[in-house]
């Protein structure tokens, strides 16, 4: 039953950002966080962190044009992104999907929790402040060059991984696939990209001087991306820099930042599908 109304939950707040209408996503949001109140996900302190976020995040969208509370305002946002990341948040009750588990052989065993905090994250940056499905760049690739530079980040990356002895070849069946495949894409590979691409590139983008490239902005930020990875091993977190980077120009050139959670999600199927997950051990 928990498992069928957060997946109800996910896919509503997903689909509601596919409509411009921002009283429809505000309402789909609305109905969401009633039903995490009910079902006791979150209690009226985690409820309140979540409507505090999301109103921070719209008031930020509209600009504050005092400078001094323009910058506090961003300070405490990035300071209240990354406490929901990391589950830092009170009052809010992510559901175990299972327990600390070795899902293919000599891996790290892992837990997999339903994060609702992290997915509100990424719902509430492509609501107010940059779309997922809508061109928010000025670049438009064709959707062939999408595909091959797709294909190129997962090469490239999975390469990198398997010769710093991060992962080796698995093609063996991975307890918990479907569902483990399921919040990959629909909250890890969705928030990260909204985070890292949709604020964190994009505002790099627009500090950068007209003297220097805007691809200085795309380094910096997959540099930050594989520090984000850093506590699993050096290893995964050189691979994160070059999947960075992928994800980075896929964004920038494609111009939708869809592109880059599709390939995100597409090529962390393809880790667990081919190879050892998360990493060896």
């Amino acid at each position: 039953m928990e498992e069928l109304i957060l997946f109800i939950i996910t896919t509503g707040l997903l689909v509601s950002l596919f409509f411009k209408s921002l009283k429809v996503r505000v309402g789909i949001a609305a109905l969401a966080l009633i039903l995490l109140l009910i079902f006791g996900f979150i209690n009226f302190i985690g409820l309140a962190a979540l409507i505090g976020f999301t109103a921070l995040t719209f008031i930020i969208s509209n600009g504050i044009s005092n400078k001094v509370i323009r910058v506090i305002s961003a300070v405490i946002w990035v300071f209240a992104a990354l406490a929901l990341i990391i589950h830092a948040v009170p009052g809010i009750n992510n559901y175990l999907v299972y327990p600390e588990t070795e899902l293919k052989p000599n891996s790290l065993a892992i837990p997999l929790y339903w994060n609702i905090d992290k997915l509100f994250v990424g719902w509430a940056i492509c609501t107010f402040l940059t779309p997922l499905w809508q061109r928010s760049t000025p670049h438009s690739l064709s959707i062939i060059k999408v595909i091959f530079l797709g294909l190129a980040t997962i090469a490239t990356t999975i390469l990198v991984a398997y010769l710093y002895g991060v992962i080796q070849l698995q093609l063996i069946f991975m307890p918990f696939l479907l569902i483990t495949m399921f919040l990959n894409i629909t909250i890890t590979s969705f928030t990260e990209e909204a985070l890292f691409r949709g604020v964190i590139q994009k505002q790099f983008i627009k500090w950068t001087p007209s003297q220097f490239s805007p691809y200085w902005a795309i380094v910096l930020t997959s540099l930050l991306f594989g520090l984000a990875h850093l506590p699993f091993s050096m290893g995964f977190a050189i691979a994160a820099v070059f999947a960075g980077l992928g994800y980075g120009l896929i964004y920038f050139w494609g111009g939708r930042l869809c592109y880059a959670v599709l390939l995100h999600g597409v090529l962390n199927v393809c880790h667990m599908i081919g190879f050892s997950y998360p990493l060896l051990v």
